[in-house]
């Protein structure tokens, strides 16, 4: 077990110049020692003890860290930064993994830095996946499927509008749509949920709720009234298939049959 610590401002400091660092040159490593000790970290309060383990995806990651703060209120844990980046740190190999070279693929520096006065705090790839699934749980699925270092589209389009991922009807919504789940255990996004060429994609269900919120009142609608003020192009994904044409009836002459 490992007890949980939280960054100083001198151990934030150290850690972006090692992203810097890497970023630069993605041969280099991160020292993870360093940041278990003062004068870059001290220890986190409440005490608390966690299993650094490797993650599979970021549901079983979010899950576990709210087993881990279960007792913490959200809204003190949500603002304090050095936790999550510590946090961050110890997870660094799965949120910022080597490819077969050695390398290291540095992506936004929001991915790993936790600022929660930063408009961008959703793309925290340790703190979002906590937040995400402390408030949604069994169904987080649909933004949380994806290895620690991979931020869906799907998730990424969500978390930007509050009005929406904030709206647990919505969310029900999305999993009706683009979430499957098959009978011989596998499950994942619906192919085609987030291309912008498939019809009803989630781009345009999101336009579209923005769209509705001018007439209705959305946040206080159940999902399936959701689901049925849906246009025709939605139907693939609620599993409706297209009406075939009805046969026309073909026209018979009647000819009038003479003796000669």
């Amino acid at each position: 077990m490992t007890r949980i610590r939280t960054l100083t401002g001198l151990g934030m400091k150290e850690f972006l110049a090692d992203l810097i660092r890497i970023k630069e040159n993605p041969l280099e490593q991160l020292s993870f020692a360093k940041y278990q000790e003062a004068p870059f970290s001290t220890i986190f309060e409440p005490v608390l003890d966690m299993e650094m383990q490797v993650f599979p995806s970021r549901v079983e990651l979010g899950a576990y860290l709210y087993s881990v703060f279960l007792e913490i209120p959200w809204d003190e844990l949500i603002d304090t930064d050095g936790v999550w980046n510590w946090l961050t740190i110890q997870l660094f190999d799965q949120v910022a993994p080597c490819d077969p070279t050695g390398k290291r693929k540095i992506g936004e520096f929001s991915r790993y830095v936790y600022d929660p006065g930063d408009t961008r705090y959703y793309r925290h790839l340790v703190a979002a996946s906590w937040d995400i699934y402390r408030k949604y749980q069994g169904k987080s699925d649909i933004f949380l499927s994806t290895p620690l270092h991979v931020t869906s589209r799907i998730t990424l389009e969500m978390a930007c509008r509050q009005n929406l991922i904030s709206n647990e009807n919505l969310v029900d919504v999305i999993l009706a749509l683009y979430w499957q789940s098959g009978s011989d255990g596998n499950k994942g996004p619906k192919r085609g949920a987030a291309s912008k060429k498939s019809p009803g994609n989630i781009y345009r269900f999101i336009t579209l709720m923005n769209q509705l919120e001018l007439t209705y009142d959305v946040f206080d609608m159940s999902s399936d009234e959701i689901l049925k003020l849906l246009p025709v192009e939605f139907n693939r994904w609620k599993g409706i298939r297209k009406t075939p044409p009805k046969k026309k009836r073909r026209g018979f002459s009647i000819f009038r049959i003479t003796d000669d």
